[in-house]
Order: structure tokens, then sequence, then C-alpha cells
């Protein structure tokens, strides 16, 4: 089967350095069934990656075999049974949408104070972790999570805990995922390009599921629900009036904040200042994440985004949304 040029097999040409890659996964194999996996095919009809598909999400293969995250056949169904508080707060995002910028506001706000939290949301975030490693953290919990609505815990919604929901632009975002996604990966697999994540982009096949998808579900509850979902966009917090935006979260949490506190939380948590607070904090993984903070800019499609792979995906931004009310910022003026 293994040549010099790899192999083709139905339609499909998995290259030489994925086979080896997948050859030395000798466990991999054993854990997860051929039927459970989905390629990532660009558009040359190259394999360049493979999912595991739970729930109708993808979650890579790579991750779940390098120990990243639990194995969400068994952990997806345990976060649906968890325990959940009233008084819980749950940041909810797509990936690189700016997470972890809000956790770390929302702590601040939460516990009143503008210090930096020791650990990285990782440790509190819902699909990295068995969730009853949750069951003993100090109350209010400020968790967070990428997972769609449809996966998010039961009790979200029979508490009617809080829940935070933060937006970004899908360009600057796919970059952003893009540059998270190659710093990822182990050094042994098959190298990931621009190109071809974009093309990912366009044809569905981005992590979890695609960001109009993951949109969809929030949408949806949020007409029935803005008393406990809160909606929020990163380029607003970003430039237009940060301050504002921190006191509206405030206010949703129900916790005091001066003009002064939000003032001191937006200097605390700018890009710059996170990036270097960052390198303190006790990291589940590895201290090497340079990939974790690289800009943080709206408008760096620009620098990314040919005039071809801008059309298609103005295109499909225009037709995902033309039944929903948000619309996105791509540059701040």
């Amino acid at each position: 089967m293994l040549q010099d040029e790899g192999y083709r097999g139905n339609g499909l040409f998995l290259s030489q350095s994925w086979l080896c890659f997948l050859q030395r996964q000798v466990v991999f194999a054993n854990e997860i069934d051929k039927s459970d996996l989905v390629p990532k095919i660009n558009e040359h009809g190259e394999v360049k990656d493979m999912d595991l598909i739970v729930n109708s999400m993808r979650v890579g293969a790579m991750m779940v075999k390098a120990g990243f995250i639990p194995d969400p056949r068994k952990n997806f169904p345990k976060i649906r049974d968890m325990k959940i508080f009233d008084d819980d707060i749950l940041i909810c995002a797509y990936q690189k949408a700016g997470t972890h910028w809000l956790w770390e506001i929302a702590s601040m706000l939460n516990k009143g104070s503008s210090e930096y939290e020791r650990k990285t949301k990782e440790s509190v975030m819902l699909e990295f972790n068995d969730p009853d490693q949750f069951d003993n953290l100090a109350r209010p919990r400020v968790l967070n999570t990428h997972l769609i609505f449809e996966a998010l815990p039961k009790g979200i919604l029979e508490k009617r805990c809080r829940v935070l929901y933060i937006q970004r632009n899908p360009k600057d975002m796919t970059v952003s995922c893009y540059n998270h996604m190659k710093g990822m990966r182990p050094p042994e697999a098959p190298k990931m390009v621009w190109d071809d994540y974009c093309y990912f982009s366009l044809t569905g096949q981005e992590p979890f599921v695609p960001w109009y998808k993951h949109r969809e579900g929030f949408e949806q509850e949020l007409d029935d629900r803005q008393d406990h979902i809160l909606s929020l966009f990163y380029e607003d917090i970003k430039k237009v009036d940060p301050v504002t935006e921190i006191k509206k979260i405030a206010s949703f949490l129900k916790v005091e904040c001066s003009d002064d506190f939000a003032t001191e939380i937006a200097e605390k948590c700018n890009f710059k200042n996170m990036k270097e607070a960052d390198k303190k904090k006790e990291h589940m993984l590895s201290k090497d994440l340079n990939f974790l903070y690289r800009k943080g800019e709206v408008g760096d499609w620009k620098n990314w985004y040919t005039v071809a792979q801008n059309e298609k995906t103005d295109k499909l931004i225009a037709e995902k949304s033309k039944n929903s009310r948000f619309q996105y910022k791509y540059t701040l003026k």
C-alpha cells in the first residue's frame, strides 16, 4: 500500500507523510474505529487530516490521541449530565472568538479584583476536563466552552445560570483558528497550510462545526432566554468602547463595577498585558504555547485572504447570514 507518492483510494489522495504519521499511532488504531473517522479533504482531493465524529461534531483525532482532551465519546455525555448550579457563569464561543479574553474579564468581575487567574481557562474548559473535577470549585464558578448549544449541560436551561456568548467576524476568526491549529500539531504530523484551512472553512470542515452552525444554536435560544444569555462581540470589546462593554457584562452578572474598576479591567485585559501574564500561569499542557497569542487585531484577515478566497468567503457569509440578525465588523475605523 505504501508508496513514495502515497496511497490513492476512493478518489482521495492520502499523502505519504500522513500515512507515515498514522502508522506510528499504533494505539490510536486500536482505540478509534475507522468508521468513526472522517477525513479533512483539501481542494485537490488530498486527505490532510482526520477527525473523530462525536454528536455531529468534528474532533481532531490527533487531539484525542495526544491526550490534549479526554476521549469525547465518553466525556461529552458526562458534560451533558454534569452538575450545574444556578450561580454558575458559562462563557460560550466559537474557537478564537475571544473565549480567553472574556473568561478573564468575567473572572475579575466575579471576584471583584483585577488580579489575573492563576490557572488558564483550559483548566475550567468543559471539553478539556472530566466534569467531576469542577464539583469542588469555589462558587460562583466561571466555566467556558466551544461546544455547540445542543451539547451544553442540560442543567444550563433548568438552572438558568448566566451564559455569556461572544462572537467575532468569521474572517479574523478563521485566520486565528488556522494559526492556532497549526501551532498545536505535533512536529511529526503533516504540515498545515493556509490555503487548505481556508478551504476547510468554506466547506464546513472546521473543528467541531462551522461557525454559522455554532451561531445558529445560540441565536435560536437568545430570543427566549435574554434574561440569562448575553450576546457580545469581540470587536466591540476590543475597540469600540471596552469600558461600556465591561460594565454591561457586570450588570448582566449582577456585580458592582465602577468606571474606575472597568477601566482597570480593560487595561489588565488588553492583548499585550494578557500575553505577558499568561507566561506566569499554571498551564495544563506546556509552556511553549506562543500560538495562543498572535495579534488579537481586527482586520488582520486582509493579510491572508486572496481575492478569490475573500469573494468565496463573502458569498458564504451572506448565504449563511441571510436569516440571522447578527452583523459583523471586519475593520475598525
